[in-house]
């Protein structure tokens, strides 16, 4: 039986293994994306990459209760392999274009978005359409006027967290300098945003890749169970615990 309320210092794979079939809410990933960058454990650069993948997707849907909802970002040259994964076991509910920065390319056209993938395990699921956030209305001929609103699937009021000279108020630093202290620290307002939308008070969510904390800080502010997984330890006794202290 897993604790909850925890960021576990373990590998995901191993930890996964001792989460009970169909038991959490809400499953989040934000993996390394093999690029080979430094995340102070080992380099992010594998020869098995998809098929990683696909041993910790398989893991994740079986935790999911059946009403739950699994949220995926990756890189789109990630995505084709990632989504075949995704499709064993679940259902594409959108494909979200969450658009951020990003430097220019030599040979192709700059990205500048992420890709977050929404996917549920049934057609039973829990989903707060005006949770947070922008909203737009539905399109409807001759000026008619829709009975509801809906959050879109272009996230471009979310900005990305930067360092250096551009660093904002929410980026964590390293002591003494204008470096970011995670690489990829995420924003809380994109945490906030789909804990709001697919989970409910007491519910519980697993941030597989913990990172900074910033879903699992999130999730504690919003009256959630959390479990995450983060392999560097200095991430966690660093910036993620100082965090969730932050909302004791």
């Amino acid at each position: 039986m897993v604790e909850l309320n925890k960021v576990y210092n373990e590998d995901c794979l191993e930890f996964m293994s001792k989460i009970e079939n169909e038991s959490v809410d809400l499953v989040f990933a934000d993996p390394p994306f093999n690029l080979g960058k430094d995340y102070g454990v080992d380099k992010d650069k594998r020869d098995n990459y998809y098929e990683w993948c696909a041993e910790w997707i398989k893991e994740a849907w079986r935790i999911l209760k059946p009403t739950g909802s699994f949220y995926l970002m990756n890189i789109p040259s990630n995505l084709k392999e990632t989504l075949i994964e995704m499709d064993k076991y679940g259902i594409m509910q959108n494909i979200i274009i969450w658009k951020n920065t990003s430097m220019p390319l030599k040979k192709k056209y700059t990205i500048s978005y992420q890709p977050i993938v929404f996917y549920t395990k049934s057609d039973k699921f829990t989903y707060h359409h005006d949770a947070d956030g922008e909203v737009t209305q539905s399109t409807l001929p001759y000026g008619r006027k829709p009975k509801s609103f809906t959050m879109k699937d272009l996230w471009d009021d979310i900005p990305f967290i930067a360092g250096g000279c551009m660093a904002s108020k929410e980026t964590i630093l390293e002591e003494g300098s204008k470096r970011k202290a995670h690489k990829a620290q995420m924003p809380l307002r994109l945490a906030n945003r789909i804990i709001l939308a697919s989970s409910n008070e007491g519910d519980t969510v697993y941030d597989i890749f913990s990172g900074s904390g910033t879903f699992v800080v999130k999730a504690k502010e919003l009256k959630r169970n959390y479990i995450g997984t983060e392999l560097n330890p200095k991430y966690i006794d660093e910036i993620i615990l100082p965090r969730l202290k932050s909302f004791n």
